[in-house]
């Protein structure tokens, strides 16, 4: 109930936010900690005042300048733009949550007699791109609050998670000597910015991919007939995984014939009745590789471009989930019709095998890759005419 309170509480102040008043505001304290932010980077510093502690950020391109002129211990002087509106809001919440979600922002520091502007128009941390890395030897870790927030693997490379808890702990159990793979958010060192290894050679969040062998057994079709996952045999264990659906020809051409393949698939989080199977991020047969370095988990079947359509025809066929509801129709032999739930509301007496329609929609375009399980046009239907009545259904 607490944690329900807390992303409450934080979503509210979130909405309010468009409506929230700045103010900026000048405080005086001790440094008790200067820590990394988001991206590894020192971001933080964790001033001591009279009777609190509040947690600063400034940008991390100003992190080596900083770094030499300030340490832990020294009393120095600061002016922050506050969220006057997300402080009265957040006012509740635990001191941690607080100092991850309020960004205090540093607009100026007070340092050799003058003040110093700390603000930039620059993107923090630019250049992030998503990438899948394998099989790589823990060479050290580095620890930060009694968690370990990243190790080192190959030529001074780092993978972190600097934002640790008893809920969500990724490198708990990463420890030296160990082997692992991941997926994450890499970049390359910043110029001005300062990191708790100095020696980073390139970064990249951590996010842990399980490894498995054995046989692609099967494959999985969404209801509208596009592959979008597998099933592996392994051992006496079948699992199920999703993959883009774009991905879908690549890998059928390493199944059959019992081949033995290698997946890493993203299995941090279960949840009850979980409408997809866990993510396949890359899968090894011989010497291919096929690496899947995004976040897909609620659109494997992806985005696709449309043609805009107007097709007539008789229902042949009903679609229906495995409640008994109706999701798509065909027209036709070759024609299928996606079905909402406000158009099935809207023609529930017309869906049925024999009704003339006209529909006017968006038909998509497939994907190269893609594999279906039936060759139908696929339409996203905007109006439908039945009977001379046109109905809205999008």
């Amino acid at each position: 109930m607490k944690t329900r309170t807390s992303l409450l509480m934080l979503l509210t102040s979130l909405v309010s936010f468009g409506q929230a008043k700045f103010e900026i505001q000048e405080f005086t304290g001790t440094i008790e900690a200067i820590e990394p932010g988001w991206g590894f980077a020192y971001e933080f510093i964790k001033l001591k005042l009279d009777d609190d502690v509040k947690s600063f950020s400034f940008h991390p391109a100003y992190g080596k300048e900083l770094l030499q002129k300030i340490k832990i211990g020294d009393k120095i002087k600061l002016k922050a733009n506050i969220n006057l509106a997300m402080e009265q809001n957040l006012k509740n919440l635990s001191k941690e949550v607080k100092d991850y979600w309020i960004r205090r922002q540093i607009t100026e520091i007070f340092l050799d007699g003058k003040w110093e502007s700390l603000t930039s128009t620059q993107k923090a941390y630019p250049g992030l791109f998503w990438g899948v890395t394998l099989e790589k030897k823990i060479e050290k870790d580095i620890w930060l609050n009694d968690y370990r927030m990243a190790i080192v693997y190959e030529k001074n490379k780092i993978a972190y998670y600097v934002y640790n808890s008893e809920h969500y702990y990724p490198l708990e159990k990463a420890i030296v000597s160990d082997v692992v793979s991941f997926i994450g958010t890499q970049s390359l060192p910043d110029k001005g910015y300062a990191y708790p290894f100095s020696e980073v050679t390139a970064l990249s969040t951590y996010r842990q991919l399980r490894k498995v062998g054995g046989v692609i057994s099967s494959f999985l079709f969404k209801q509208n007939f596009v592959c979008i996952g597998m099933t592996l045999q392994s051992g006496n264990s079948k699992i199920k995984l999703g993959f883009p659906s774009e991905f879908a020809k690549q890998i059928k051409s390493f199944s059959g014939e019992g081949q033995n393949v290698t997946v890493y698939y993203d299995d941090n989080f279960k949840i009850d009745n979980q409408l997809e199977p866990p993510s396949l991020h890359a899968l090894v047969y011989g010497r291919d590789t096929i690496r899947i370095e995004s976040l897909f988990y609620g659109g494997a079947d992806g985005k696709h471009e449309h043609l805009p359509v107007d097709v007539k025809g008789k229902i042949s066929q009903s679609i229906k989930s495995s409640n008994g509801k109706i999701i798509g129709i065909i027209l036709g032999s070759d024609i299928l019709v996606e079905v909402s739930h406000v158009m099935a509301q809207q023609l529930v007496d017309f869906l049925h095998k024999g009704t003339i329609l006209r529909v006017e929609g968006d038909e998509r375009i497939k994907k190269e890759g893609e594999l279906y399980s039936k060759d139908y046009r696929i339409i996203v239907p905007k109006k439908v005419t039945v009977n001379g009545k046109l109905y809205l259904v999008n």
